[in-house]
């Protein structure tokens, strides 16, 4: 099998991981759309977990697997330092739940928490070494340092939330990571593939359940008119960026089809 099948065959698993992340998003959406509050802290949670693979299938994880000895020093600090991260959270992890879920429908809410600290803590450190170690191009740009400080600030603030902190970490990794090859063209058209997955799944239902209620905004599968408009826009977006994919791969037909789509998506907003 000569190197070019295999990264054919890498690429086509990335983009079905990206597919499901895109999707993910949109059942989140919904999720937060038409759940109650405990539902409503869940989904939000499971944001990390769609974003996740977007990070860490860019980096190397290898010098972490074990008897894999690197030649630089930096691969052994990197290699100890996740290692004992790992340890600790295998440790702490039960005693952190039972001492911060609520014993509610919110335990939920309390577990994904704990899943996104394990987690983005490794990728943190991963990132770190990425960008510090691996001579990675430099993405510290004047934009992403004042959106660094922004959070920053907000952390600290008096609104005294946890998520200015959780989006720094999430979407920060998310920027700093270096996108080689087709990462970019494999994330986008994943999500924009999830998304318009998500449409059929979600739209059908709601032609099934509530074709018009009589309400004089129609809500689609959501509890809110306001919310499901703002679906349908994302929707026509992802349909506007597939219909660009097609027209560079210079398949007119298809690209067509997708801008009647994207046009359809008009139809629904101004229900």
């Amino acid at each position: 099998m000569n190197n070019r099948l295999i990264d054919k065959i890498r690429s086509e698993y990335r983009l079905i991981i990206y597919t499901l992340c895109g999707l993910g998003l949109c059942v989140i959406d919904l999720w937060r759309g038409i759940g109650n509050g405990a539902q409503w802290a869940f989904a939000v949670n499971c944001t990390g977990f769609c974003i996740f693979p977007m990070i860490a299938l860019r980096l190397d994880w290898r010098p972490l697997l074990p008897g894999n000895k690197g030649t630089e020093t930096w691969q052994d600090r990197l290699r100890i330092i996740s290692y004992v991260w790992m340890l600790l959270s295998l440790v702490l992890f039960y005693p952190a739940f039972r001492l911060l879920a609520p014993g509610t429908d919110y335990d939920a809410q309390i577990l994904t928490a704990l899943i996104n600290v394990v987690i983005y803590g490794l990728i943190v450190v991963r990132t770190y070494f990425s960008v510090f170690h691996e001579k990675t191009e430099g993405r510290l740009k004047a934009v992403f340092l004042l959106w660094f400080v922004f959070l920053a600030l907000a952390i600290v603030s008096v609104n005294k939330q946890i998520w200015p902190l959780w989006f720094m970490v999430m979407f920060g990794s998310f920027y700093l990571v270096p996108l080689k090859g087709r990462d970019l063209r494999e994330i986008t058209l994943g999500l924009v593939n999830g998304i318009i997955i998500g449409f059929f799944i979600i739209q059908g239902r709601a032609f099934l359940h509530r074709p018009y209620d009589g309400d004089p905004r129609y809500r689609g599968h959501y509890t809110n008119p306001n919310v499901n408009a703002m679906f349908y826009m994302f929707v026509y977006i992802a349909w506007l960026i597939r219909c660009a994919f097609f027209r560079l791969s210079g398949k007119k037909a298809a690209s067509w089809i997708c801008l009647f789509f994207a046009s359809s998506m008009w139809v629904f907003i101004f229900l």
